[in-house]
């Protein structure tokens, strides 16, 4: 139900949802069980699309300190926290911070994913974002093009995520 009110952009609702399942799992699980680190995550992500920036980090923080907690190292979900704490960073102009978290998230992504995996590209050209955002356009450019060679391999060439990754590369060759 909170992932319908999430679709729908119906945050408030959405939250109340995911605070309900929350509760639930407390109760069953106990304070740091990993299922409470993935509603963590759901939250905040409700944060996020509210830009509530700082409420969103507090709780992707909670979410990892249980992963972290259960050493799940090479863990999907733990990817997935690094990479939505880079992009709040990254939304809070921090970028040293974002970048940190971006590349944390790459590493165990490809640790554990083929190497032409849609959330390796994700995160590439997450990372090149920020690289952009920065100033750095040579940075910026060496994550593109790496994202770009994926997405050629993955998807096809008339895709939108194909076009709006040449476009930008060469955007970026341009100002170089």
């Amino acid at each position: 139900i909170a992932s319908l009110h999430l679709t729908n952009n119906d945050y408030n609702h959405a939250l109340e949802s995911y605070e309900k399942v929350f509760q639930i799992l407390q109760r069953k699980y106990g304070d740091d069980h990993p299922r409470l680190a993935e509603c963590y995550n759901n939250m905040a992500m409700v944060r996020k699309n509210q830009e509530q920036y700082r409420e969103a980090l507090n709780l992707y923080n909670k979410a990892l300190s249980i992963y972290e907690k259960h050493n799940v190292d090479n863990n999907i979900n733990l990817a997935l926290s690094y990479n939505n704490v880079s992009l709040v960073y990254h939304h809070l102009t921090e970028y040293d911070l974002a970048l940190e978290y971006g590349n944390q998230s790459l590493k165990i992504y490809e640790n554990i994913l083929p190497l032409k995996h849609s959330l390796i590209s994700m995160t590439l050209e997450n990372i090149a974002n920020i690289y952009y955002d920065k100033g750095d356009f040579r940075q910026a450019l060496k994550y593109y093009e790496r994202a770009a060679k994926i997405y050629y391999h993955i998807l096809p060439s008339t895709s939108s995520d194909v076009l709006q990754i040449r476009m930008i590369i060469k955007n970026i060759q341009a100002k170089i």
